[in-house]
C-alpha cells in the first residue's frame, strides 16, 4: 500500500529526496486536516512555482482557493470546512466561535449554516479578513 508521501513522488525522479523534501509540507498539512497555505508551503521550502506547478488539474494538490491548498490524496475529515475558513485566518488571530464551536465541541445538534470565527477587533478590518469570507 503506498502512502501519501510516495503518491506525491515525480515521474521518473528520485523518490527519497523527493519524500525527504515534501515531508515537512506533509507533516504541517497532516495536522491540519490536509489543508496548507501559500506561506506554508513557502516556509516549507518550495518555491510558489512548484506550488503552482503541483496545484494544476491532475497535480498532487487541490486548490481550494487563492492561497489555500490540500493534499489531493489525504482522507476527508466531517470538520474539514471549518479548517478551510480558519486557516487562512489563523495567522490573524481567529478562534471558531459560536454554533461553529458547539458544532466541533459536539454540544449541539444545529448544524451551522456558515462557518463562525471570532477575530480580534485590532483584525477585522484587515484585507486578510475581507479576503476569506466563506460559506461552506
Amino acid at each position: 500500500m503506498r502512502t501519501l508521501l510516495q503518491h506525491a513522488r515525480p515521474h521518473g525522479g528520485n523518490t527519497a529526496e523527493h519524500v525527504k523534501r515534501a515531508r515537512p509540507l506533509y507533516y504541517k498539512a497532516e495536522a491540519q486536516a490536509g489543508y496548507f497555505t501559500a506561506p506554508q508551503a513557502v516556509a516549507a521550502g518550495m518555491d510558489r512555482s512548484t506550488l503552482s506547478h503541483h496545484a494544476r488539474p491532475g497535480g498532487r494538490y487541490l486548490r481550494i482557493r487563492q492561497g489555500l491548498y490540500r493534499l489531493r490524496h489525504f482522507p476527508s475529515s466531517p470538520y474539514e470546512h471549518v479548517m478551510a475558513a480558519w486557516l487562512p485566518l489563523r495567522d490573524a488571530g481567529a478562534v471558531v466561535s459560536h454554533e461553529s464551536a458547539l458544532e466541533l465541541h459536539e454540544l449541539s445538534d444545529v448544524i451551522p449554516y456558515a462557518v463562525h470565527l471570532t477575530l480580534p477587533r485590532s483584525e477585522r478590518d484587515s484585507a486578510a479578513a475581507r479576503a476569506c469570507a466563506f460559506t461552506p
